[in-house]
């Protein structure tokens, strides 16, 4: 066999390799349990750092995605904070491709960035559930500082956001009402900081 058919040969099985791959990539589906979209400003080595901490609490299959476009994602005209809703709105499109390869029951948007009500009936929120689309925005924005509005550490910020996914995890994929407990992730009202840092990790899930 000569040099130049032995070298076509090897081509042609790695092209066929290649298909075969990108076939059954597109035929089935990776099985994730939650898909996480952060925003450009949400640092990437953050998300991926707290989906494994979540994925290892509860056992589910967590995916980072790449920075999610949101150049039209503008803030409110009278006052610098964004509409969760309208994030969401624009992730839309972006969360129907993604799950054609990645599967997903449920859909996280991360952003550093302060989100609010449209009717300002909350000064700030920390997440946005959209109940029955199985997508949740959560702002890191009032994470970021202690009660005296000082920097927060960075191991205090990284539990609170935890503490937000493993909640979000259990409203949006366990389906789990509010509790009054203060030790349960799902307590709710979660009015400030303060209420975060009070709130633990307990899942509960009967």
């Amino acid at each position: 066999m000569s040099l130049r058919t032995t070298l076509f040969l090897v081509i042609a099985l790695v092209a066929a390799s290649c298909s075969r791959h990108h076939e059954q990539v597109a035929d089935k589906p990776a099985n994730y349990d939650v898909v996480l979209l952060p925003t450009p400003e949400f640092p990437l080595t953050e998300a991926r750092k707290v989906a494994t901490t979540v994925a290892n609490d509860t056992g589910l299959h967590v995916l980072t995605a790449l920075p999610l476009g949101t150049r039209d994602w503008k803030p409110y005209p009278d006052r610098p904070q964004y509409d969760p809703e309208e994030l969401k709105t624009l992730a839309l499109p972006v969360i129907e491709r993604l799950k054609t390869n990645y599967g997903g029951k449920v859909y996280v948007i991360l952003t550093s960035r302060d989100i609010g009500p449209s009717d300002k009936s909350l000064n700030f929120v920390f997440t946005q559930h959209f109940l029955a689309q199985k997508i949740s925005v959560v702002s890191a924005a009032q994470m970021l500082f202690d009660q005296q509005g000082h920097q927060a550490p960075l191991n205090i910020i990284e539990n609170r956001l935890r503490k937000m996914l493993l909640r979000t995890i259990a409203l949006q994929y366990y389906e789990l009402q509010g509790s009054s407990d203060i030790r349960d992730v799902t307590y709710s009202p979660l009015m400030s900081v303060s209420d975060l840092d009070q709130m633990g990790l307990t899942l509960k899930l009967k």
